[in-house]
């Protein structure tokens, strides 16, 4: 089948809370209302919601090309001009505006220059993730495109093995998974580079956004939906009994962000509350559960398209407002107006450069 597997709409809408708090993580919570208190201590952690578009991603993806046959001529190449479509045209006029923003106030001399055309070259190739030197140059945000792009790459060649295995294997693999690479990544941070983390700009990169360390978030969103079998409303629990696991999940969520200390923090960063993010998703597959059914509204569905948008156009939008003498770190009322622009500007651009452009995109793939 064709990646055209009728939408869940519920967990598209929820893109955009996630989007929006890590906005909130990166410029809003030391501004009211989250400079202080338990709102304070839940948005220092976040910026976890990137691990949870990661395993959003891997569920989403094999969703969408269960049954695709790999094997027939051309299929390959839809697939990879799809995955372009779906992240470059914003990924690119995102680059290009910080590239400006930023480069404007640069001296200019053949060092210099010479920087940022390799600078330049890395990010337009997304190879930031893999060279720590690299991740915080630019669209900082960006790196976490550098990261979907390797799934992109690794997906065609997991999912069949992946999506063949029985549900109790897929199970098994989810919690093996798990285990394993939250114990690898707990005694990297605190204990084999315990004194390094903070101190090391490269170790703290390569443990914080390199890809490898997401790829086993990705790998149990994949494994996740291989166990749901991801048919929309189809459940053996009742609609309320759903809706208390949707509670449970986000409220686990918000109370291991409440509770985490410093090394914590980290685990959860890097995929501890993916266990939460499966309840979540099974839980919002159940049509007819309460919060599924307000996240199916059709506005909060459009701004969880345009939730991309969101999330990588936060920099550059950014960059404007201090050019405009206000800082959306300052204040939180600043905040709000800038929260409220990022908004309103990735809603335009999803309807009239980033929609257009896939489709021109996926379109040019097909003729060719």
């Amino acid at each position: 089948m064709e990646a055209t597997r009728q939408q869940i709409v519920p967990l598209t809408s929820v893109r955009i809370f996630a989007a929006v708090f890590v906005v909130i993580y990166h410029y809003g919570r030391n501004v009211w209302p989250f400079a202080e208190g338990w709102l304070h201590r839940v948005m220092s952690c976040a910026g976890s919601s990137v691990a949870f578009f990661f395993f959003l991603s891997g569920y989403i993806l094999a969703h969408a090309y269960r049954g695709y046959d790999w094997q027939a001529p051309g299929k390959l190449g839809k697939y990879y001009a799809a995955r372009v479509a779906r992240i470059y045209p914003v990924y690119f006029a995102a680059l290009a505006a910080t590239f400006l923003l930023e480069g404007s106030g640069v001296y200019w001399d053949r060092i210099s220059a010479v920087d940022a055309a390799v600078t330049l070259q890395v990010h337009l190739g997304l190879l930031q993730s893999w060279l720590p030197d690299y991740v915080y140059r630019l669209n900082v945000p960006g790196w976490s495109l550098s990261v979907e792009a390797s799934f992109y790459l690794l997906f065609p060649l997991v999912v069949s093995r992946l999506m063949s295995l029985r549900r109790s294997a897929a199970l098994a693999g989810f919690c093996g998974i798990y285990i394993v690479s939250q114990s690898v990544l707990a005694l990297a941070r605190c204990v084999v580079w315990k004194d390094w983390f903070m101190s090391s700009e490269m170790i703290h990169h390569l443990l914080m956004y390199h890809p490898l360390v997401y790829w086993p978030v990705f790998l149990m969103g994949m494994l996740s939906f291989r166990f749901m079998e991801a048919v929309p409303g189809k459940s053996a629990l009742a609609p309320a009994a759903m809706g208390g696991l949707s509670v449970l999940a986000v409220g686990g969520m918000g109370l291991l962000s409440y509770w985490a200390d410093e090394r914590l923090n980290y685990s959860i960063h890097v995929g501890m509350l993916a266990p939460l993010y499966g309840l979540l998703i099974y839980s919002l597959r159940e049509p007819r559960n309460g919060l599924a059914r307000v996240l199916s509204t059709r506005w909060l569905s459009y701004f969880g398209e345009a939730s991309y948008s969101v999330y990588i156009l936060q920099l550059p939008l950014y960059l404007v407002w201090l050019r405009l003498g206000m800082s959306p770190e300052g204040s939180g009322w600043v905040f709000c107006l800038y929260l409220a622009s990022l908004l309103a500007i990735s809603g335009l651009l999803f309807r009239w450069y980033e929609t257009p452009l896939r489709r021109w995109i996926r379109g040019a793939a097909a003729r060719g």
